[in-house]
């Protein structure tokens, strides 16, 4: 099957196609062809790589992911949308040292993304830098008050130290956001269970 690199529509389809039944190589070769054309412009290239790139991720299969949207960094550099996307490829593969570095790029462009920050707070926890990881959750929270999650990581970090009263805090406001019920339960029974065993006997 011929397909012109210079049918921008047709080639991203037909190169997530590949991607997505695992034709990596034939994927490849049609993401090169089209970074070779000088037919395309590079915001169709770009636009075209994170379609490939993104079905790669869909698919799990991080690593060319990961390479994709590298391709993609290369011809625009100052994309943060992708430098989060590769960060998040990284991260994926447990390189949390790398996935950081992608996070606080992203972040010297834009410092109030909330999605960056949470994932920089998630690397630093990797990385057994509970400081660092708690200085990151805070202040997505300054930035969304309603990002749940960032109240879920301040949960785990304060049990971790056993200030229990305080992850009992920041578990019951993420149970205030999260709307789905099975979530609710599962954390709602943590909390009852902190409660249990530490918080009712400091009461006594």
């Amino acid at each position: 099957l011929e397909i012109d690199p210079d049918d921008k529509k047709v080639t991203a389809e037909y190169a997530k196609a590949l991607a997505k039944y695992k034709k990596t190589e034939d994927a490849h070769k049609v993401a090169e062809n089209i970074i070779a054309s000088d037919k395309v412009s590079d915001e169709d290239k770009t636009v075209t790589l994170i379609a490939l790139g993104e079905q790669y991720y869909s698919s799990k299969d991080y690593e060319n992911a990961k390479k994709t949207f590298e391709q993609a960094l290369a011809i625009d550099s100052a994309n943060q949308s992708l430098m989060i996307k590769t960060g998040n490829c990284y991260k994926q593969l447990s390189d949390n040292e790398k996935a950081l570095e992608y996070y606080l790029n992203a972040l010297k462009i834009n410092d109030k993304n909330a999605d960056a920050l949470f994932n920089c707070g998630l690397c630093y926890s990797e990385l057994k830098n509970e400081e660092e990881a708690i200085k990151a959750f805070k202040k997505v929270i300054e930035i969304d008050p309603e990002y749940a999650y960032a109240y879920y990581a301040l949960g785990i970090s304060a049990e971790k130290a056993e200030n229990w009263k305080e992850a009992v805090g920041y578990y019951e406001k993420f149970v205030e956001l999260i709307p789905e019920k099975t979530i609710k339960t599962s954390v709602t029974n943590k909390i009852n269970s902190i409660k249990k065993k530490y918080l009712n006997k400091e009461e006594q």
